[in-house]
């Protein structure tokens, strides 16, 4: 009857423990997070000059209506929905050319949310045998975005420590506790752009040196 009993309550413990996995559909949502790039400052350098390039780049997704295939996946993403029209992950690489060396490698951002742009910097150096003229480099950008919710994970709230402090002689000792109550996976789909960045290279301005000076008789006649 004990046996029984123990093993009853034992189960009931199990139980609560279980998580509840929800599967759900890819999400639809109407202005998805996308990046432009512009050049900021000046862009025209000299044959044989090294020169910061600055570029700017951009996430224009404008927060709009998300469907959503359950109420459940609503209920979650409620106060969550910057995160649809966020780029996560994002790469970005100015590749040179035979006439550009780009020395900057490269750059990577965890996340850009939307209407907030970040200034990057990459140092380009022009070799000589560039002629005067207008040049195109290729910015190259890859991001994730978010595509679905693979799975949800709800339980019963746990205190489990994270942190411990001692103080002074007495050793008081401080534990700090945050309550899991849920855990999820979010599925992400990768996107990639090529964006051109024009380069000018100006024409070398002509100097005139004064080799020599010489003067000659001159007779003025009344």
């Amino acid at each position: 009857m004990n046996v029984k009993l123990i093993t009853l309550v034992a189960a009931f413990v199990m139980l609560s423990l279980i998580t509840v996995v929800s599967e759900v559909k890819a999400l639809e949502y109407e202005d998805k997070p996308d990046i432009t790039a512009y050049v900021v400052g000046s862009n025209h350098l000299d044959r044989g000059e090294q020169k910061t390039i600055y570029i700017t780049i951009y996430n224009p997704a404008e927060r709009k209506r998300v469907s959503y295939s359950d109420k459940e996946e609503a209920a979650f993403f409620v106060g969550r929905e910057d995160m649809f029209f966020t780029a996560y992950n994002v790469e970005v690489k100015l590749e040179g050319n035979k006439y550009f060396e780009v020395k900057t490698p490269e750059q990577k951002i965890p996340a850009l949310p939307p209407l907030k742009p970040i200034n990057l910097a990459f140092i380009v150096k022009v070799k000589d045998g560039a002629k005067a003229g207008k040049y195109e480099l290729k910015l190259k950008i890859r991001f994730d975005r978010i595509d679905k919710l693979l799975y949800l994970d709800t339980y019963s709230p746990q205190l489990f420590p994270v942190q411990k402090t001692i103080q002074g002689r007495n050793e008081t000792v401080t534990y700090k506790y945050e309550v899991l109550s849920e855990r999820y996976k979010l599925g992400y789909e990768e996107e990639s752009r090529d964006i051109t960045i024009p380069i000018y290279v100006e024409e070398r301005e002509v100097k005139l040196k004064i080799i020599n000076i010489s003067a000659e008789n001159m007779i003025g006649k009344g």
